[in-house]
């Protein structure tokens, strides 16, 4: 992606503040300048960025919002490697807002409290709702169901963010949802 950019807009100074995984679409940060870059950073590092994305969770959320706070570490088998709750793992914290019951879908907005990989799909296969889509951490089942419904990619977008300005202002950004992703809901609504 940096890449990408960098060649979009030769000898500008372009810089990745923070990731997203690659099955994820949405608000990216960049910086312009080696300052930015290390305030952004530091605000990212310290939690202080306001992070909330859109997903499909294959099954139904029991109540209206649900917090997991459930500690996660990278586990390694022969073929792969992810990540799973476990007492001996860093401390991560998801709220899981739902925003739309779509038949055996819940479509939600899950807000980041903390910033571990791959979280917030470790956390919904933790809750037995595994994103819709998504090759590592759902079944079988809910990734042949994900894919006649035309999806072939997680169900994962970073649609709002929200950070502190090397100026000290909050910078708000939204990122729509890519149309491959709505016309997904688009299907289960109709």
């Amino acid at each position: 992606m940096i890449d990408a950019l960098r060649q979009d807009r030769p000898g500008e100074h372009l810089e990745l503040v923070h990731r997203l995984d690659r099955e994820t679409s949405g608000c990216l940060v960049l910086a312009r300048n080696g300052r930015a870059l290390a305030h952004l950073s530091a605000r990212f590092r310290e939690g202080a960025v306001r992070k909330f994305y859109l997903c499909l969770m294959c099954g139904r959320m029991p109540q209206a919002v649900l917090e997991v706070d459930a500690p996660m570490a990278r586990h390694r088998n022969d073929s792969e490697s992810r990540v799973e709750v476990d007492e001996a793992g860093k401390p991560s914290l998801t709220r899981f807002r739902l925003l739309q019951q779509l038949d055996d879908y819940s479509y939600v907005e899950a807000e980041l409290l903390t910033g571990r990989t791959h979280q917030i799909r470790a956390h919904a296969r933790h809750l037995g709702l595994p994103l819709a889509g998504d090759p590592k951490y759902a079944d079988r089942k809910s990734l042949k169901d994900s894919r006649k419904l035309g999806l072939n990619r997680v169900f994962l977008h970073a649609h709002r963010l929200a950070v502190e300005s090397p100026a000290g202002e909050v910078l708000e950004f939204e990122a729509p949802l890519p149309d491959a992703l709505r016309v997904v809901l688009d299907t289960l609504e109709g």
